[in-house]
């Protein structure tokens, strides 16, 4: 598979002023002032038997920075009613400063009552043997949201606990081991990832404080080394998961400064005998991208056998500094075997406007599970930083959702002002709504509404998507600015109608719909094409209206349900993204054409 660009230009036809095509919110659960709620988020799964899956979230600001998470009711989420959470644990046992829910895991029953625990990181933790900022990750019981275990970082300025990500029972021990990224402070070219055995950790005695001894796997110059991690994917076949490695301030010998890099390491647990190593990488080729501040590993994506990796580079500045940001997909067998291209595909912000503003796109990316039904993941990238111009939005921060299938924009959402939404993901968690497809949930941690950093945490269905219009049309003859709308909902199975229409048109003239799978802003016979090339045509129509003289009492009108639903064309499926624009006969214009706006709108079930 060639590797793919979303390009700004491209993306660009979302102008300003139009809304974007929004995914269903269901809920929406606030943070204290301060808190920044929704920095991590963990499937809790049905934790209290009500028939919803719950969700477990950081609040790494709460107290002066002592941290905590709480524990979201999936019912709560789901329909907004009964108890909002089921549990909260404060972490107490910290100091100020700790950032307790920086990072968090579902690790599993490690304790033995049958249900799961969480390991959570607090990088801020001073440990007074080792010094500042040695960091830890702290166990906690989810049955009865108390401390299990404690596991301490081993080097002052360590930071252990910045990332976290299962890794699968390495040792057949019948417990879920861990990864923890221990990336230093900032610009300290070191960094480690130490990978804990879920056996070891449950039979540490008591509630122990003592400093775990741990592997850390140092690579000298790469600065961040561990600021993100994931697993549960044998990239190199030999039968035992491996750890992708984000070390997003790397500058490597003769590369460009900070771009940043993805490394793929054996995921071998403390005390296996095997010492962990590197085998692969991959290395960003442009300066101050800080490629790898996020990564995630779960699905083939090209049918080749192996899994691929998506890792965020938020900061590739897009202007002379607009930090636009972009995520990449990489080949996992080019990556094993070091050969070119590794780039399966690269995803652009979504932008609404003509020049490049910051949105941090690809702050938080996540592998999801199947969101729309065709056999394969898909793929979540969040840009805290998202803003719109017209009508002003700042901060709103967004997730686009891309399909792993097509690599294909299915979804996209933003949040209210001000909320800063994105900057951590979970996907899958849930049938929330009853629609037969899962949903997924974001969190804004720097959300300013209601009060300073109360954070937030959203959970949405992929449908049902509601259509929007964009682009400019162009003024007719007659000096009428033809209108397209729609009446129903994009359907690949409801027997009702989703009729696009046009109004505003000359009468008595011919035209056709078009459409096609991407959007455009290209100036096009005196107006601008908006939709993307290639793109198919509808069946010939007339516009009618008054049947004598010329006015603009024309209209057009076409049931796309009936195209979707005909297979004729097998790329109309759900959870397709479809751009249409009508086209009609102007003798009088410019290229004798009339050309409308657009809609954009995404294939329900």
């Amino acid at each position: 598979m060639q590797a793919h660009r979303l390009s700004l230009s491209t993306a660009a036809a979302l102008l300003v002023g139009a809304p974007l095509c929004a995914q269903q919110l269901l809920n929406t659960y606030t943070g204290q002032a301060a808190e920044r709620l929704g920095a991590s988020i963990a499937d809790a799964g049905d934790l209290n038997g009500d028939g919803y899956d719950d969700v477990v979230v950081g609040a790494p600001g709460f107290n002066n920075g002592m941290g905590r998470i709480l524990c979201i009711s999936g019912q709560f989420l789901a329909t907004n009613s009964g108890a909002s959470t089921l549990w909260i644990y404060e972490a107490n046992v910290f100091n100020s400063g700790s950032l307790f829910g920086s990072a968090l895991a579902n690790v599993g029953d490690l304790s033995g009552d049958g249900v799961p625990e969480f390991a959570v990181g607090a990088p801020g933790v001073t440990y007074n043997p080792v010094g500042a900022n040695s960091g830890a990750v702290l166990i906690v019981n989810g049955a009865n949201a108390t401390e299990f275990k404690r596991v301490y970082g081993g080097t002052a300025n360590q930071r252990f606990g910045s990332s976290i990500a299962t890794v699968g029972d390495q040792n057949g021990d019948g417990k879920l081991d861990f990864a923890v990224g221990a990336p230093g402070v900032q610009n300290v070219l070191s960094g480690g990832v130490a990978v804990l055995s879920g056996g070891a950790i449950a039979a540490l005695s008591g509630f122990s404080t003592l400093a775990l001894p741990v592997t850390l796997t140092a690579n000298s110059g790469e600065a961040g080394f561990g600021t993100s991690v994931a697993s549960g994917f044998d990239l190199d076949g030999d039968g035992s998961n491996d750890v992708a490695i984000g070390s997003p301030f790397a500058t490597l010998t003769g590369g460009p400064f900070e771009g940043g890099a993805i490394w793929i390491m054996r995921a071998l647990p403390t005390g296996s005998g095997i010492p962990a190593h590197i085998f692969a990488s991959y290395r960003s080729t442009i300066a101050s991208e800080h490629l790898g501040k996020s990564v995630d590993a779960k699905h083939d994506y090209n049918g080749d056998g192996v899994v691929d990796i998506v890792a965020g580079a938020p900061d590739r500045l897009g202007g002379v500094s607009a930090q636009v940001g972009r995520a990449l997909v990489l080949s996992g067998l080019k990556v094993r075997t070091n050969t070119t291209p590794k780039e399966l595909f690269e995803i652009v912000a979504p932008a609404p406007n003509l020049t490049a503003s910051t949105f941090h796109f690809g702050a938080a990316v996540r592998a999801s599970e199947d969101l729309n039904g065709d056999g394969v993941g898909e793929i979540l990238v969040g840009a805290p930083d998202y803003f719109t111009q017209f009508p002003s939005g700042p901060g709103r921060g967004a997730v686009a959702v891309y399909s792993g299938r097509t690599f294909a924009r299915i979804g996209f959402t933003t949040g209210a002002n001000n909320e800063r939404l994105g900057d951590a993901l979970l996907g899958a968690i849930d049938d929330y709504n009853g629609d037969g497809f899962p949903d997924f949930a974001a969190g804004g941690s720097s959300a300013d509404t209601p009060s300073t950093d109360c954070g937030k945490l959203k959970s949405y269905s992929l449908f049902q998507a509601f259509p929007s219009t964009y682009c400019t049309a162009k003024v007719n003859s007659l000096g009428c600015t033809p209108a397209m709308s729609w009446n129903g909902v994009p359907s690949a199975s409801s027997p009702s109608s989703f009729l696009l229409t046009c109004s505003n048109l000359l009468n008595q003239r011919t035209g056709l719909l078009t459409y096609s799978f991407s959007p455009a802003s290209t100036p096009f016979q005196g107006g601008f094409l908006c939709i993307g090339t290639p793109f198919a045509r509808g069946p010939s129509l007339g516009s009618g209206g008054s049947p004598t003289g010329s006015d603009c009492t024309g209209a057009f009108a076409f049931d796309f349900n009936i195209r979707i639903q005909s297979g004729i064309d097998p790329a109309l499926e759900a959870g397709a993204e479809v751009f249409t624009q009508y086209r009609a006969r102007d003798p009088q214009a410019s290229s004798a054409t009339s050309l409308s706006n657009a809609v954009r709108f995404l294939i329900n079930p």
